[in-house]
């Protein structure tokens, strides 16, 4: 298998599309800013409380569970956000959606198996999501786990546990075998013949091992900083607020009007190429002011702060397999 590192797979194919953006562009001054502001950030600790951690196994197939299907958790236009119940409060985002899957795998533990997953009827499916408002793309979530799981069960014995150790703690193999054998992990896009790379979901799932273990046993990678940022809807929403991402006026007026940017666009790929070359240039700012962080860790620090923020404009909305 190619192991080229991730990293500058992605990078190589992105930065023609950045150094060429019409919508989007990077700001030097606001990443020296943010760089400065986060020099001192504390990294914040993963939540065990919305994810499930049980044994190695039983968490590595959560976690596979969770990221085949980790994308799409705003709401259309007009319509009600999907939400969750837990302990009484309506809670939305992907703390709801971590947490759902949680309570479904605690209450049954045929969750666990892959021969199951690969067959579970939509109805069962869907029942793990029950709350209020609606999840996009819930059909398409069903097909993915059921086509996942039947690979799993296939390939590694029924054991996702058995892919990570396939991988033998390279994060890029780890990367490797999900693109290989899993096509719904596949988040690249051809643009006048080439292909860009941005392995959004792929990359997440060895980082969340990596922050659920802190770093050992099947959370245990020795090459994390061979990842990039991980991009979604939240850090350019982010980024942009603390002017290091400027969008053209055409692409603000679209956002702040939340209408749908289009998958494959030009405007949605400078969106993702410019958050994840620009995330690039803010670890090399921080790395200047005596903080080394991997994009990992920068992601989560942004994801979450992200979360804990007032955000000036709205996301993009993309309806997408991918984030």
């Amino acid at each position: 298998m190619n192991t080229i590192p991730i990293k500058k797979k992605i990078l190589d194919s992105l930065k023609p599309i950045v150094d060429n953006s019409s919508f989007v562009s990077i700001n030097q001054q606001g990443i020296d800013n943010l760089a400065e502001k986060l020099k001192n950030s504390p990294l914040y600790e993963w939540d065990n409380e919305m994810q499930f951690l049980g044994d190695f196994e039983e968490t590595v197939q959560y976690y596979f569970f969770v990221d085949s299907i980790n994308f799409c958790f705003w709401n259309e236009k007009e319509k009600e956000r999907w939400q969750f119940q837990k302990n009484g409060e309506w809670i939305n985002g992907y703390y709801a959606f971590s947490c759902a899957i949680k309570q479904a795998f605690l209450k049954n533990k045929n969750l666990f198996d892959a021969a199951y997953l690969s067959q579970i009827p939509f109805d069962e499916f869907s029942e793990i999501f029950i709350g209020r408002g609606e999840l996009l793309l819930l059909r398409e979530r069903h097909q993915i786990i059921q086509e996942n799981f039947s690979i799993i069960q296939e390939k590694y014995e029924g054991k996702a546990a058995h892919l990570v150790a396939k991988a033998q703690h390279d994060v890029n193999t780890c990367v490797g075998l999900l693109l290989e054998d899993f096509p719904s992990f596949r988040d690249w896009v051809k643009l006048q013949n080439q292909t860009l790379y941005f392995l959004k979901r792929a990359q997440l799932f060895p980082s969340d091992l990596y922050h659920a273990f802190k770093g050992e046993g099947y959370g245990h990678f020795k090459n994390m900083g061979d990842l990039t940022v991980f991009a979604d809807y939240k850090l350019p929403q982010f980024l942009e607020m603390k002017g290091v991402l400027v969008y053209a006026d055409d692409l603000r007026n679209k956002l702040q009007n939340q209408e749908l940017i289009e998958q494959g666009s030009k405007e949605e790929i400078e969106i993702r190429a410019n958050t994840i070359l620009a995330c690039e240039m803010l670890l090399a700012g921080l790395e200047k002011l005596g903080r080394g962080l991997t994009a990992s860790d920068l992601d989560w620090m942004l994801w979450d702060l992200s979360t804990k923020t007032k955000l000036s404009l709205p996301y993009h909305r993309t309806i997408s397999i991918n984030y």
